[in-house]
């Protein structure tokens, strides 16, 4: 999904409101470099976010945004 305001765009991905569990990853980029990404930042799952940002010599540097929500005690117990 994507957003623009304040001079940011914003993307995120998360579980459909249906399934929502208070989950989901985000990248907010300036806008004025948004025209220079070689591609929009790609949603792989619901806690999974990529983003490919060109470099110098043919190199391209990827940036992940990842969710990992925190074990509770029961959870600790379990395994």
């Amino acid at each position: 999904l994507e957003e623009v305001g304040a001079g940011y765009t914003f993307f995120w991905s998360s579980q459909p409101k249906a399934e929502r569990c208070d989950a989901g990853v985000a990248f907010a980029i300036w806008n004025d470099i948004m025209g220079h990404l070689p591609c929009m930042p790609q949603g792989i799952n619901d806690r999974l976010m990529s983003l490919r940002l060109p470099l110098r010599g043919n190199h391209i540097a990827t940036i992940i945004s990842a969710y990992a929500p925190i074990m509770s005690s029961s959870d600790a117990a379990n395994e």
